[in-house]
């Protein structure tokens, strides 16, 4: 309300001090040959339109493209430091002050922060620009109550209370930085447009007539700003320290804490895969009597690393800004709606504005009555597939059977080999199926739609991938099938991984041409370092929508190597060394594979913590179980003890384990010392000013009364 309620004289006031700045962003916007004139200069209208009355407030350029096929209307929309300090104002951007404290950015007190001067570009840093940017062309509204339909593009309504472009995150959009330099795609297909029927044009709005039809109508895609990322590239690929803050300054938070959360995992790594593979040349026992201690070793420094992954989240969140809001940023205090969010429009009975509704009861029916008996049904099917795999692998074994020789072994290990590939594509359609039905449960806030989208995907994976362990360990105690079909899983899986992540795009990418489908025809672009090229060429990517697949695999190869510790202690010596090669493959996926992602604002790593707790406490209850079933541990305890005293003994430990687990989680403090004496440090001198600020108040109005 502070930003809506400027007065202009002030504003225009503000802008003198920025006039001899140059442009610190710059916007590209695209319109093919199917779009009428008219209907391009109402977008560009909508663009350059202050943002009180609905607009984005940017400056629009018409530009000329050499290239007649491909470019046929090209406009720059740039933003100066003055857009982007008012818009931070209004977005209430986080910035660290002169005390220490990261608080909301304003206008009035600009001076107050670190490093401002009336001449600084670079104040912001680049995602902090992408995402002012982005947040300005996310909220163009059109409130002209008269325009019904788009101007010269009569088939798409147009709805006061929707915003015209997408932000990220959304199918229909993808938007393109050069620094701050977007590009924006406005392709209109005739054809398709038509084919949407009467019924839908008249209740569907701007956005949902976008996810109708068949072809992107706008695209928004961040273009990667080439001396910037070759200077990341040289620090990210080639060192073992990951250069994080300059992650967390190009990539947004989001990505950041994921590749801090990699590197800090992959270290607690090395220990493991160093005593596994101790354990695997040095100690020969058919029964693996010596994997107790390693087991229970490895149960207690998962609790240990998961901890004090807590506190180095913590200092991250602290050193961006973020741990004040962690509570808010976790729970959706104050979240605002997600903008493909539908409802109609009510009265808010907290605010009194105008706000759209969805009722609870429906989202909870689509949960309960489709999403998760949906889910049933895919987990129903996953059993029978695993059961047919271990019927065939049966039939196997048997026409195999007293029979050598390299065919012989490849043979035996075929269906292990197909059945980790059936698990890593099943996998991947319901990952798909898990993306369309929470799209449909339409959540209103990003947090609930995250949430309900990870434990749709923990609940699958969890089940598609280590039903066929618990199944052996623990139905037919076949401890050397156990460690041959751990092994086949967490190697195959990995391998699959790379090569469909990084080796198969790598080889599209070293292609010297690339083909683009327009109109039925494929034609070829050559590969050209201008930035014209570049912005085709990147365009043509795949976009990298998320790091929920990341977060999935990390997620799997820690319950391969935590929770059958007793089984396989090589476990930890493959995910080790899988890790290593992940942190650069991640990297080079993300800087030249993919379309640069859209910055997301994040604290900590949501319920992906609350996941990797609830499998490190499974696997106190998985590794006490295994070594209750071996057969070493029942020959050197079941004949003195019996059935059930023997039972209850190993009870016992899994109990002592799990509080041995709550202790240490006690002990080691969330937040580090240091952290929470900044904390106080900085509220303190806050505190302090507002004091001297009140007393300085006074004592002018005393003198005041002192003067009458």
């Amino acid at each position: 309300m502070q930003f809506l309620n400027r007065n202009s004289k002030k504003i225009e006031e503000f802008k003198k001090i920025v006039t001899d700045m140059a442009d610190s962003s710059c916007v590209v916007l695209r319109f093919t040959e199917g779009i009428s004139e008219e209907a391009s200069n109402w977008f560009c209208k909508m663009i350059v339109k202050p943002v009180l009355y609905g607009g984005a407030g940017l400056e629009v350029k018409k530009y000329d493209c050499n290239d007649s096929e491909v470019c046929n209307q090209i406009f720059l929309i740039s933003a100066s430091i003055n857009n982007l300090i008012l818009a931070a104002e209004k977005f209430e951007l986080l910035k660290r002050d002169q005390f220490g404290k990261f608080t909301p950015f304003t206008v009035d007190n600009r001076y107050e922060f670190e490093n401002f001067e009336d001449k600084n570009e670079n104040f912001f840093t680049s995602s902090e620009k992408q995402w002012l940017i982005n947040s300005l062309l996310s909220s163009v509204v059109c409130n002209d109550d008269k325009i019904k339909n788009v101007p010269g593009l009569p088939k798409i309504k147009v709805f006061n209370d929707r915003p015209l472009f997408n932000p990220p995150g959304i199918n229909i959009g993808k938007v393109c930085i050069l620094d701050c330099q977007y590009v924006i795609f406005v392709d209109y297909i005739d054809n398709q447009v038509d084919k949407l029927s009467d019924k839908s044009q008249t209740k569907l709005g701007f956005q949902k007539m976008l996810q109708r039809s068949m072809h992107k109508i706008v695209q928004i895609y961040p273009l990667h700003h080439i001396e910037s990322l070759k200077s990341l590239e040289n620090q990210w690929y080639l060192g073992w320290e990951q250069p994080i803050n300059a992650i967390k300054s190009y990539f947004g938070e989001s990505i950041a804490l994921y590749f801090t959360f990699l590197g800090f995992y992959t270290k607690f790594l090395l220990p493991t895969a160093v005593i596994g593979i101790l354990h695997y040349f040095f100690i020969v026992d058919e029964n693996h009597s010596e994997n107790v201690w390693f087991a229970v070793l490895n149960v207690v420094w998962a609790t240990v690393f998961l901890e004090l992954w807590k506190r180095k989240c913590s200092e991250s969140a602290f050193n961006w800004g973020r741990l004040s809001n962690r509570i808010k940023d976790d729970f959706g205090y104050n979240e605002k709606p997600r903008a493909s969010f539908k409802g109609k429009l009510r009265t808010s009975p907290i605010t009194g504005m105008q706000e759209l509704y969805y009722p609870t009861w429906k989202n909870q029916m689509k949960l309960y009555f489709i999403s998760y008996p949906l889910l049933l049904i895919s987990l129903l099917l996953v059993t029978v597939g695993m059961l047919f795999y271990f019927h065939l692998n049966e039939k196997v074994q048997k026409i195999y059977v007293n029979q050598t020789g390299v065919w012989v072994m490849i043979a035996k290990r075929a269906p292990k080999v197909a059945y980790a590939i059936l698990v890593w594509i099943c996998s991947n359609i319901y990952g798909k199926v898990a993306v369309i039905l929470n799209d449909w449960e339409n959540h209103r806030v990003q947090s609930s739609y995250n949430n309900h989208l990870i434990v749709k995907l923990v609940f699958f994976n969890f089940v598609n991938s280590f039903l066929s362990l618990f199944y052996i360990a623990f139905y037919l105690c076949d401890m050397a099938m156990l460690r041959q079909q751990l092994a086949t899983l967490l190697i195959i899986q990995q391998l699959i991984q790379q090569v469909q992540e990084s080796f198969i795009p790598y080889l599209k990418y070293k292609r010297q041409s690339v083909k683009i489908n327009k109109n039925g025809n494929c034609v070829r672009f050559k590969r050209i370092r201008d930035t014209k090229n570049q912005v085709i060429k990147e365009g043509n990517l795949p976009p990298y929508n998320s790091t929920y697949n990341d977060y999935v695999e990390l997620f799997l190869q820690f319950g391969y190597v935590f929770m059958f510790s007793a089984a396989y202690p090589l476990a930890g010596f493959w995910a080790f060394l899988n890790n290593i090669v992940e942190i650069r493959t991640d990297a080079f996926k993300l800087s030249k594979l993919h379309q640069r992602p859209f910055i997301e604002q994040a604290a900590s790593i949501g319920a992906w913590q609350f996941a990797f707790e609830v499998m490190s406490i499974i696997s106190v209850i998985t590794n006490c179980g295994i070594i209750a079933l071996s057969k070493s541990t029942q020959d050197w305890l079941m004949n003195d003890l019996g059935p059930l005293k023997y039972t209850l003994i190993f009870v016992a430990i899994e109990h002592m384990l799990i509080i041995l687990k709550i202790f240490i989680a006690y002990i080691i403090p969330d937040v580090p010392g240091f952290v929470s004496q900044q904390l106080a440090q900085a509220e303190f001198k806050m505190q302090q000013t507002l004091k001297e600020k009140q007393h300085q108040l006074c004592t002018l109005e005393k003198q005041e009364i002192i003067f009458k």
